[in-house]
């Protein structure tokens, strides 16, 4: 897993080394960590550090010398990555590196987590036009807080400060996923059916993620938690969510032009990220 973290772009005095830093704007941070064992380690750090297929390459290659086979690959879709992924020839129909000097294919997967905080910045700023025809903006979500508003609220994780991030706001992933729940979608399904498609793709994002975001073959509270096995529900889940992801489209595009406007780079991460997935558990 890699990512660019912003940092203070003053420059600062190292004591130790005697020199100063900076000043720099971003740190690249390399973290690997096991798939099927409870371990990571961070490997790597460089400041104002952009990757390239050759010096990517190279990466694998030393994590290959120390014993390990890195075999996927895990980053978020800023302008850089997406440099890279180009790059590599990834896409989200074919989200495999291969080479010849590497023991095994590398299956890259977008940070899903990041992927759903895209997906709540549109739908707040934008809205989208869903598949069915209907459509999911930030006026569904100013309903459900009108109708919710007594002592005893249904959705009582909602609250208006979800719909007007701003900023760093925008970071937090909880406020993100707790839009696409389980609760909010049943919450439109019984008291605004009218939205009902938007209902079910709320359902349908919050189970996407809850697959995404498993640390366990076994949850008896809730089954979309468990980790990806290939059963027919996952597949089914998979290919639902492939299709409705795949067809969406931002709504302020719709009015510029009568053409379709191209997929966001959040729903190539996203349809990216379910083909790795079953690629790499069928590996």
């Amino acid at each position: 897993m890699f990512d660019e973290v912003e940092i203070n772009k003053k420059p600062c005095f190292d004591l130790k080394n005697d020199k100063i830093l900076g000043p720099f704007s971003k740190v690249q941070v390399i973290l690997i960590r096991g798939l099927c064992s409870n371990w990571k380690q961070p490997i790597f750090f460089d400041f104002n550090y952009s990757f390239t297929k050759e010096n990517f390459l190279e990466l694998l290659h030393k994590i290959e010398e120390i014993g390990l086979f890195p075999i996927s690959v895990v980053c978020d879709y800023g302008p850089g990555n997406r440099k890279l992924l180009k790059e590599l020839q990834i896409s989200y129909e074919n989200p495999v590196f291969s080479d010849s000097t590497l023991k095994n294919p590398v299956f890259f997967l977008a940070d899903v987590p990041h992927m759903i905080k895209l997906l709540r910045n549109h739908v707040l700023d934008q809205g989208f036009l869903l598949a069915s025809g209907s459509k999911i903006t930030k006026n569904l979500y100013e309903k459900i807080l009108k109708l919710d508003n007594g002592e005893l609220k249904i959705c009582h994780k909602l609250s208006a400060n979800h719909l007007t991030v701003l900023g760093p706001q925008r970071q937090n992933v909880r406020k993100a996923v707790q839009l696409f729940s389980n609760t909010v979608g049943n919450f439109v399904l019984q008291f605004i059916p009218e939205e009902s498609n938007a209902g079910n793709f709320i359902l349908l994002i919050d189970k996407l993620f809850d697959l995404f975001n498993s640390f366990s073959d076994e949850n008896q509270i809730n089954p979309w938690k468990k980790a990806y096995i290939g059963s027919n529900e996952q597949n089914l889940l998979l290919s639902n969510a492939f299709k409705e992801i795949s067809t969406m489209r931002v709504l302020r595009n719709y009015t510029k032009n009568n053409k379709i406007p191209p997929l966001l780079p959040f729903q190539i991460g996203l349809l990216q990220s379910i083909n790795a997935l079953q690629k790499l558990f069928f590996m």
